[in-house]
């Protein structure tokens, strides 16, 4: 229990002075304490989390609850025995003695307020028997031994979270008996010799550790990009069986939903499926393809390459038969834009040409439907580019075979990495590592 502030101790006595041991509501607490709606709130949040003041479901309306303050004689008996326990470590007495006399005064306390009960005298004889492994668990168990039946639901709670902090069969933080057992297993291991210190773990050799340690996932990184942190909501775009998808549960926010980060959310990640989505026999049946891309590339390049895409794959290929159409459409201010992309590329020092890549310069009208943006990178060195590729648009056929459809990403891929001068990093159809 801790003790309140005195501005929240003021209202307290208010609200004991109005109620006493009677229920109240939210609003009804707001008309006493005279305070706005949020500080209001806080101060039942507070007196509730430091144990003045307990709240349930008001049983006519689910949506609000219903308070009720703990009696002030409550509280200085609770002080007076936390003051104490405080003293205990300056006595002699061992960790089974203070337990035994804690429960007695418990014991002691129920059994006036409640009546006779079937409740142990003392628990830590019945713990020690249990550490020794001489005992089973099961007889430390107090709350199989009341018949809470002849209680109101009121008294049966309350009785019930009592005996909740000395029951040993539930496997409990809260319960001291579970802190007994728990030190009376440490000595006994301790005498057994079965502390080992993992060295390996912890010991260097020439700078180096002797294991290699465990490395555990950055959560807080965008899954899509894996560079900034996450930021907002977003839809997973994940179907199946969470429990087995380790993607969706590595990065979900609910069950449906993720978080990723500002920029891929204002870049349009939703072209950026973290997992394929197909359900036989139902309306999804949605099938998407990405591709990651790390490279050297000057941005410039990629920009072009992203606005070859986005816009120059429309349409026929031009065919320039003489300088002068080229001087009309510069006069005109169009623009080739596989000409520029070549260009841009062969200032890059990459020889590549129109003929080279038959999926990206020979499908034109069918790379319309790809579309990518560029991310930001910390890194000076490398840009990242990410790309939708749909397959089946690619192929112009969606009855192809998911062999031929292999075969044409491998064919795309390498495309994108001779346009990259094979410097580039790929992922396909999955998110980097």
């Amino acid at each position: 229990m801790k003790t309140l502030p005195k501005w929240a101790a003021t209202k307290y006595q208010r609200l004991w002075q109005t109620y006493a041991n009677q229920a109240f509501t939210f609003s009804r607490a707001h008309e006493v304490m005279g305070l706005g709606e949020s500080q209001t709130k806080n101060v039942l949040v507070i007196m509730e989390s430091s144990g003045y003041l307990l709240s349930e479901p008001d049983p006519l309306d689910l949506r609000s609850r219903q308070y009720r303050l703990i009696p002030p004689e409550a509280i200085q008996w609770a002080e007076k025995l936390e003051r104490e326990l405080e003293r205990q470590p300056e006595t002699d007495k061992s960790l089974a003695a203070i337990l035994n006399e804690l429960w007695a005064r418990v014991r002691e306390q129920i059994l006036e307020e409640f009546g006779p009960l079937d409740l142990p005298e003392t628990l830590a004889a019945q713990v020690s028997e249990v550490a020794a492994q001489t005992a089973k668990r099961d007889t430390l168990g107090l709350i199989e031994r009341v018949d809470f039946g002849k209680f109101d639901k009121a008294e049966a709670d309350e009785l019930k979270e009592l005996l909740k902090l000395f029951d040993g069969k539930l496997n409990s933080y809260r319960s001291v008996t579970n802190v007994l057992l728990e030190y009376f297993k440490m000595q006994r291991d301790l005498e057994a010799g079965e502390f080992d210190a993992a060295v390996a773990e912890i010991a260097l050799l020439d700078g180096q550790p002797l294991v290699e340690p465990k490395r555990e996932k950055n959560t807080s990184l965008c899954p899509i990009c894996r560079r900034f942190p996450q930021s907002i909501n977003a839809q997973a775009m994940i179907t199946g069986n969470p429990k087995m998808d380790s993607v969706f549960q590595l990065y979900r926010g609910t069950r449906s939903q993720i978080k990723i980060c500002s920029f891929c959310f204002l870049s349009g990640y939703a072209d950026l499926p973290l997992a394929r989505i197909s359900k036989d026999g139902q309306s999804i049946n949605k099938q998407r393809d990405y591709l990651f891309i790390e490279t050297p590339i000057a941005k410039g390049s990629l920009e072009s390459l992203l606005a070859y895409l986005r816009e120059g794959a429309i349409g026929e290929l031009p065919v320039q038969e003489s300088e002068a159409p080229a001087a009309e459409s510069a006069e005109t201010g169009e623009t080739d834009l596989l000409a520029q992309l070549i260009e841009d590329l062969q200032k890059d020092g990459i020889a590549v040409t129109p003929n080279d890549l038959p999926i990206l310069f020979g499908s034109r009208e069918r790379l319309s439907h790809v579309s990518g943006f560029l991310l930001n990178s910390l890194n000076a060195l490398s840009n990242l580019v990410v790309l939708r590729v749909p397959l089946e648009r690619l192929s112009g056929d969606e009855k192809l075979s998911g062999a031929a459809r292999q075969e044409l990403a491998k064919a795309a891929m390498y495309d994108f990495w001779r346009i990259t001068s094979e410097t580039a990093t790929l992922h396909y159809g999955s998110m980097p590592a």
